[in-house]
């Protein structure tokens, strides 16, 4: 059975995450409401450390001075947790795209 978690918002109201990592264990056939676990943590609260990471790597990489920096990985919720950065094979998956423009006119 698919686990559902249930992360409340600031302000009001909540947002269930399908497949979120659940530490409650195996939930019997027929009891959905069994199958929502609460967080621990608001979504807001959840995502706080991934913003601080994505700023920290963003202002690394804007220090080369591209002209465009695009920045890609994914994000697993959890209800202890919170978000944690999900890894593609053996290591967290970031991807990194820097982007410099030329400064040549092309129609020249």
């Amino acid at each position: 059975m698919t686990a559902f978690v249930r992360f409340p918002i600031e302000g009001g109201g909540s947002i269930l995450v399908e497949g979120a990592q659940s530490s409650s264990g195996p939930v019997k056939a027929g009891r959905l409401t069994d199958a929502v676990e609460d967080a621990t943590q608001t979504l807001q609260g959840a995502l706080a450390s991934v913003k601080t990471m994505a700023a920290a790597v963003m202002h690394q990489f804007r220090e080369v001075g591209p002209d465009q920096v695009e920045l890609e990985f994914g994000i697993e919720l959890d209800a202890q947790a919170g978000a944690v950065i999900t890894r593609l094979g053996v290591a967290s998956h970031l991807t990194v795209k820097l982007t410099w423009q030329s400064e040549t006119d092309p129609a020249a």
